[in-house]
């Protein structure tokens, strides 16, 4: 009697929790729906690198095959059928509906949406499919139903980052890159994914552009990241930019130069009366013209700016570009009176300003490259070889060989000659000039002082160090015996020479001839003594008279 008892208790227990499980289904209602969905998993294979994150959205919740086939396609929720309908309508939703589903109510039906979009978009290529076909047709669409999508305030969506598996509800799902926010990285076109059981890897072939600066080193005509000039000697340099693996993503695309030169170089358009002139731009060789909208070129304050506007507009169809097209700016530079001397050498930095993200068509910026000119000076003491060292008054040219200009009082070069005086010190600085050889010519010697017969071969050299950038030594050569290498130092790209004069033979005097007047030397030695008149052609004042001896 007791186990009956028992057990009508279990039953009765049983039934009452039944009952309170319904209560439980009327009050709160079934779970949601999406704790019962198949789910998949996918993976997004960066080619710039793991740790590139996207916001995911689902758009449409479906059941999809192993081939990417969606079937019982439904809305994700109701906020994204309203925030994707108007886009779509208009993009030509509604003619499209008239040809391949035409009738009443097919506008919201999410299946006629999905192909709608998966056909505007061009589907998305896997791993597998990535040699063959790059990032997805109909960029406008894609990008814009992006912003569409990003508006609606009440779908929040998920983190995917690039490299790691992500699992979501099986359906229709578009990323969005969201590292355009860092200048150094670029987005990629939205991708439309179909999540599937089996899991997949999804192709992200987003791009950045590159940038290079070259100047041309005028002894050798070689292209390379340093030169050596004298000052004011005008140099030629390069900027190439290219353009990222995924140009066809961009609706628009802006693209900008910025050149920025340190306080010792000055480009040629500083003083140009028309700077567009000075600049010489090509598109994959072909000659681009500055006309102050599509392409403008500016100076201000040490930068130089070439501003493409958009380089995928119109007004450049013409000249076709695509990914491997290249940008090349070229123009002319020279050092200045403020041109540094010594291993800092003058720098100029370049890097590119451009489009980095399709979707919200803000800029980034690529790295920094930077190109460097040298320029050295000369110490030299002028020395007698009687022991003296502050020789005051001597006075030299100089000149690279083989050319007919003569080294200036500030580097520069020019036809005429300038002669360079030692001072109280008997030294005289000759800064800004060039790597290579040069004769040195003494025009003048310090009073009292022998001038040197034969001209000085002064030949700089200099090494780079491990970067290419700096200056690892500096070598001066000096030929004949009068001259001396005394010191070279390269941190501050300094040569210090000397060069030595003969005095003039003892008991020697030179009177100078003055113009018609009479002049005379005495020579003496060994007791003998050589008197030489020159008699002018004038009047004379004086006569000797001889007086007879009786």
């Amino acid at each position: 009697m007791a186990a009956v008892s028992k057990n009508r208790m279990c039953r009765r227990a049983f039934v009452w929790l039944c009952v309170m499980a319904m209560g439980c289904l009327m009050l709160f209602g079934p779970p949601a729906s999406s704790a019962f969905a198949k789910q998949g998993t996918f993976t997004v294979a960066g080619t710039q690198s793991d740790g590139a994150t996207y916001e995911a959205y689902q758009v449409f919740a479906a059941d999809v095959d192993q081939d990417g086939t969606a079937s019982n396609i439904t809305w994700a929720d109701d906020a994204m059928r309203e925030a994707a309908l108007p886009y779509l309508d208009g993009q030509g939703y509604g003619d499209w509906l008239n040809e391949h589903h035409p009738g009443e109510g097919q506008r919201e039906m999410a299946q006629n949406a999905a192909e709608f979009i998966t056909s505007m978009m061009g589907g998305q290529p896997t791993v597998e499919d990535q040699e063959k076909t790059s990032q997805p047709t109909g960029a406008d669409f894609s990008n814009g139903l992006a912003r569409a999508v990003d508006s609606c305030s009440t779908t929040q969506p998920q983190q995917v980052v690039a490299g790691e598996p992500f699992t979501a509800d099986q359906g229709l799902w578009l990323l969005v890159s969201s590292d355009a926010g860092d200048t150094q990285k670029a987005g990629t076109a939205p991708l439309w994914v179909p999540v599937a059981e089996t899991p997949m890897e999804i192709a992200d072939k987003s791009s950045t552009p590159t940038i290079d600066k070259q100047v041309r080193e005028d002894s050798d005509k070689a292209w390379g990241k340093v030169a050596d000039a004298n000052r004011g000697q005008d140099l030629e340099f390069n900027l190439i930019g290219t353009m990222p693996d995924n140009l066809s993503s961009y609706s628009h695309y802006h693209y900008r130069f910025v050149d920025h030169f340190s306080e010792g170089l000055e480009p040629a358009l500083a003083t140009d009366a028309k700077p567009d002139g000075a600049v010489k731009v090509t598109i994959d060789g072909i000659d681009a013209k500055p006309d102050g909208t599509n392409l403008t070129v500016s100076y201000d304050k040490s930068t130089l700016t070439i501003d493409f506007t958009d380089i995928l507009s119109d007004h450049w169809e013409s000249y076709a570009i695509n990914p491997q097209s290249v940008i090349s700016v070229r123009y002319q530079a020279h050092l200045t009176s403020a041109a540094h001397i010594g291993m800092e050498g003058n720098p100029n930095e370049a890097y590119l300003v451009y489009t980095n993200d399709p979707v919200s068509e803000q800029d980034g910026q690529t790295n920094t490259v930077v190109n460097k000119v040298f320029a050295y000076a000369i110490d030299l003491q002028k020395k007698g070889s009687d022991g003296k060292e502050g020789l005051e008054g001597a006075k030299f040219t100089l000149k690279p060989q083989g050319e007919e200009l003569y080294v200036q009082q500030d580097g520069s070069l020019a036809a005429d000659p300038y002669a360079f005086v030692t001072n109280g010190d008997g030294k005289v600085r000759i800064s800004g000039i060039d790597e290579g050889p040069y004769t040195l010519h003494e025009t003048e010697p310090p009073e009292g002082y022998r001038a040197i017969d034969e001209d000085i071969s002064l030949t700089i050299t200099s090494e780079r160090d491990a970067s290419g950038l700096g200056m690892k030594s500096m070598g001066a050569e000096l030929s004949g015996s009068s001259a001396k290498v005394e010191s070279v130092d390269a941190s501050s790209a300094v040569a210090k020479v000397s060069v030595t004069d003969e005095p003039l033979t003892p008991g020697v005097e030179r009177l100078a001839q003055t113009g018609g007047g009479p002049a005379a030397a005495v020579l003496t030695g060994g007791g003998l003594t050589l008197l030489l008149l020159s008699h002018s052609s004038g009047p004379r004042t004086h006569r000797k008279r001889y007086r007879r001896r009786h």
